[in-house]
């Protein structure tokens, strides 16, 4: 496994074969929501409340995802209870 800096440097790939970049999301449904319904309800942003709720948890559960590849990849064994966690 290559590492950069201690660590792991992740091959993310397309389908076409490109790096993909680290900016992009699994939680783009969820962001295009939240988006969604700001724009229709920019004067009652709590009617978004659970569109903002939804991509938050979606967030949070790409970036335990990431946390658990990053333990196995740098030699773990991805159990990630004992790590930081970001609330």
């Amino acid at each position: 496994v290559e590492h950069d800096e201690g660590q792991p440097i992740r091959k993310n790939i397309d389908g076409f074969g490109n790096q993909r970049s680290k900016f992009l999301t699994d939680c783009h449904r969820e962001h295009k929501n939240s988006l969604k319904c700001i724009e229709e309800n920019y004067e009652r942003r709590e009617v978004c409340q659970p569109a903002f709720d939804a991509y938050k948890e979606c967030r949070r559960e790409e970036h335990r995802r990431k946390m658990e590849e990053n333990s196995r990849l740098s030699g773990g064994n991805g159990d990630t209870s004992s790590m930081c966690t970001i609330s």
